[in-house]
């Protein structure tokens, strides 16, 4: 599987930040966080099939089929350049603003000490492979209904954490 930074947009296709996620996380990475956008994380069909995704779930769906696949040990790589443009729409907000009751997290203790030291870890990774620092600039394009291609360039973009 392949995953690499994400372009944020809000609802009217402004952007927002970048998600410069480049460093590859351990399975107990995904038990503390979502380490990849999935909208930015491209994968085989035979990933899909050994673990269907689970659709018990409404919103942390993703995090917790992320979770089982790090635990099949998924083979990650990592790349530089943004592959994903996520949209910030009011809907999807709104969904973030009350309790929806679903844990990813349910089968795992966060405050243990393992934890944290995989938390410090996977920060100081990310320093060190240069998560942290803004590239100088960046384009993309975007495609809707009403034009065609607009490219955009952005100078030293806002990271997102």
């Amino acid at each position: 599987a392949v995953f690499g930074p994400t372009i944020m947009l809000d609802e009217h296709l402004n952007f927002l930040y970048l998600f410069n996620q480049i460093t590859i996380p351990r399975p107990i990475d995904a038990d503390w966080h979502m380490p990849v956008q999935t909208c930015s994380f491209l994968f085989r069909r035979e990933i899909w099939a050994r673990c269907p995704y689970p659709s018990e779930y409404r919103v942390v769906g993703d995090h917790v089929w992320f979770r089982r696949q790090m635990k099949l040990s998924l083979n990650l790589v990592s790349i530089r350049r943004p592959i994903g443009i996520f949209t910030w729409h009011q809907d999807d907000i709104a969904k973030r603003l009350g309790s929806h009751g679903e844990n990813a997290l349910a089968d795992v203790n966060r405050k243990t000490v393992r934890m944290r030291i995989a938390k410090l870890f996977f920060r100081l990774r990310k320093l060190a492979s240069g998560g942290c620092l803004s590239p100088f600039s960046f384009s993309y394009e975007i495609t809707t209904n009403q034009q065609t291609g607009v490219k955009r360039s952005i100078t030293f973009p806002r990271l997102g954490l």
